[in-house]
């Protein structure tokens, strides 16, 4: 909030000088919290592991809340160079976040007996953690199947 008022819409990071944590939020988070079940794990071509919620508010985030997304819609009537310029830059954070996660991607496809099932995993645990910023609830467990004194299962 510090940085989008005092520092010119983002522009100038004022909140670390002043020893406030950084903290990267999403819409997709906000709809969680909000009670937006998650849905089915979808694999997108170039963006990876995502779910329905997440793919709705990376709509939101790219339309509304970003500023070339604000820009182009809003204000020049989403003009050809903005597309180009968000296009581009959505292209190159998808190589980046590649080229940052390659060697764990492929050693986890090395070392997983299913690499979709793990992956899978790992996304489901990492955006679990994200939306309760860090402290995810315990994992709850399945029915009992110990069998009682009189041999009735419990």
């Amino acid at each position: 909030m510090i940085n989008s008022t005092v520092g010119v819409g983002g522009l100038v990071d004022f909140a670390s000088d002043w020893g406030l944590p950084f903290h990267d939020e999403d819409f997709g988070q906000t709809l969680a919290v909000w009670g937006l079940p998650e849905g089915p794990y979808l694999m997108l071509p170039f963006l990876g592991p995502s779910n329905p919620r997440d793919v709705a508010g990376i709509a939101v985030d790219s339309t509304f809340l970003d500023p070339l997304g604000v820009l182009g819609t809003f204000v020049f009537d989403s003009s050809f160079t903005l597309r180009v310029i968000s296009f581009t830059r959505l292209g190159l954070t998808v190589v980046d976040t590649r080229a940052r996660n390659y060697d764990a991607i492929n050693d986890l496809q090395r070392n997983s007996l299913d690499f979709y099932a793990a992956l899978r995993s790992l996304y489901r645990q990492r955006r679990l953690a994200e939306i309760h910023q860090g402290s995810p609830p315990a994992a709850t467990t399945g029915p009992s199947l110990d069998i009682g004194p009189e041999g009735i299962i419990e």
